[in-house]
C-alpha cells in the first residue's frame, strides 16, 4: 500500500518480504481526518506471479461471468511464486491442499505450468 500525503508527499509503507489478502483497510490518524483519503492518496498495490493469460471464458449470463472474474482474482491472489491456500490467514505456506481440484483450472487460466509446486 502507497499513502500519499499531499502536503508532505509520499508515505511508502511497502512490505518487501511479506503480503496481506486483504478486502477492507482501516486508516487512523490521517491527517485532515476520513474524510480527506481519496483514490489519488491511499492505493492498494496487487502482487501477484506474472502468469500469463491463456484461457479465456465469456457467457451471456452477467453473474456467470462474475464469478469467473472472481476465480481469476482468487487465482491472482493465490499465487505468489507458489500457490498457497489462503493469503489473508496463515495459510500462505504453500500448503497447497487445494491445489489439486483447482490446478486443470489453474493450467487452463494461465500457462500456470512454469510455477513451482
Amino acid at each position: 500500500m502507497v499513502l500519499r500525503d499531499h502536503h508532505n508527499g509520499a508515505l511508502p509503507d511497502e512490505d518487501t518480504f511479506t503480503f496481506h489478502g486483504f478486502r477492507c483497510v482501516e486508516v487512523e490518524g490521517w491527517p485532515g481526518g476520513i474524510d480527506a483519503i481519496t483514490e489519488k492518496n491511499l492505493t492498494a498495490v496487487v502482487v501477484s506471479s506474472d502468469l500469463r493469460r491463456t484461457g479465456h471464458f465469456k457467457s451471456s449470463d452477467a453473474l456467470l461471468n462474475q464469478l469467473h472474474d472472481n476465480v481469476v482474482w482468487g487465482m491472482r491472489g493465490n499465487f505468489l511464486d507458489v500457490p498457497t491456500d489462503c493469503p489473508q490467514r496463515d495459510e500462505r505456506l504453500g500448503w497447497t491442499g487445494d491445489i489439486a481440484a483447482f490446478a486443470p483450472t489453474a493450467a487452463y487460466l494461465s500457462g500456470s505450468s512454469r510455477m513451482r509446486v
